[in-house]
């Protein structure tokens, strides 16, 4: 039997989470054929691999754990979807797992054929109890060619990895991989997909569990102030993908790119602001990234979004305190 679906599960330092995560992957045993599920063991120094290894032997033609040197989260979704023998991919991060009707989703997949499906997505907060559900703001149990639709209604992160289901063929045709021992490495699916994709499903049903608020993850403030430079990293990496595809893109597409970099590019200063040491730290590296965001190669792309527009006529020393007058009247919210 084909399989329909390859789940990617990176593993490093999980094992209070990785039954749990593996566990919401198995289903009744008519699916199982349709179901491949790669676990990417990243050099863990703990017993996740070790506890993987045991659905591996559980479930030997769906379950396979592959070893590896440690490279980040990123090498190991490049990884499997170098493995992927599926013909969608999705990415699981070890702490977060699978809703119930994942067996649903399996079933409804095999008789697919767009290239990129949507589920909905569950934010669970750990310190609070609080779960959230991300959805689009579209009619679900239906198929759009993606070019159709009005993309003002669509937000930056519309690609995210948490909801989404990639076509295995158009990931690889085009090269689209990971970014490696770099956080916040999926940054690069907000935009890679917007010029290739035809076919979009939105199905209604929840799949995705996205835990927040657990210590030591990578959203955790903490841990994210060390990795700004990387956060900056990767919008730059954005910026240079969109001058690349540029020629590919029709008006309406240019404009979506265009809302997806001025949102990123939102997201850094507010992170600038909300992790400051003090003023001068945070003006100082407001100062550094509005230099970098409005060279000439990238600027021409900072024309969506009014408060970066905004900021793009003045010289950084004025669209500073422009910036943070617009905190201060509640015009961005932190």
């Amino acid at each position: 039997m084909n399989k329909i679906l390859t789940v990617v599960v990176p593993v490093y330092k999980v094992e209070q989470y990785i039954n749990k995560c593996l566990g919401s992957l198995v289903v009744p045993e008519e699916l199982m054929g349709l179901l491949e599920v790669i676990v990417v063991n990243d050099g863990t120094p703990d017993n996740s691999a070790i506890m993987a290894k045991e659905f591996e032997k559980k479930f030997p033609h769906t379950f396979r754990v592959i070893d590896k040197e440690n490279g980040g989260h990123g090498s190991c979704c490049n990884v499997g979807l170098r493995e992927a023998k599926g013909k969608y991919i999705h990415f699981l991060d070890s702490d977060d797992w699978f809703d119930e009707t994942f067996p649903l989703y399996l079933e409804r997949l095999a008789k697919e054929d767009a290239d990129v499906v949507f589920t909905h997505c569950v934010k669970e907060f750990a310190k609070s109890g609080i779960s959230k559900v991300h959805s689009l703001k579209l009619e679900y149990d239906k198929q759009y060619e993606f070019r159709s639709i009005p993309l003002d209604l669509l937000p930056f992160n519309t690609f995210s990895l948490h909801e989404c289901s990639y076509s295995v063929d158009l990931l690889r045709k085009n090269e689209i991989t990971f970014l490696e021992r770099c956080s916040y490495d999926d940054t690069i699916l907000s935009l890679a997909p917007i010029p290739l994709v035809k076919q979009i499903s939105l199905y209604d049903l929840t799949l995705y569990h996205y835990l927040l608020e657990r210590e030591g993850q990578s959203m955790d403030k903490k841990v994210f102030a060390k990795k700004l430079p990387q956060e900056l990293d990767n919008i730059r990496s954005l910026f240079d993908h969109c001058n690349n595809v540029e020629k590919e893109l029709d008006d309406a597409t240019q404009q979506f790119c265009k809302k997806v970099l001025n949102s990123y590019i939102m997201c850094f200063w507010g992170d600038i602001w909300i992790l400051r040491e003090n003023i001068l730290d945070c003006y100082r590296k407001f100062f550094l990234t509005h230099n970098i965001f409005h060279q000439d190669e990238y600027a021409h792309w900072l024309h969506h979004l009014g408060l970066v527009r905004s900021c793009n006529k003045y010289p950084a020393p004025i669209a500073f305190l422009h910036y943070l007058y617009c905190i201060k009247s509640g015009q961005i919210g932190m």
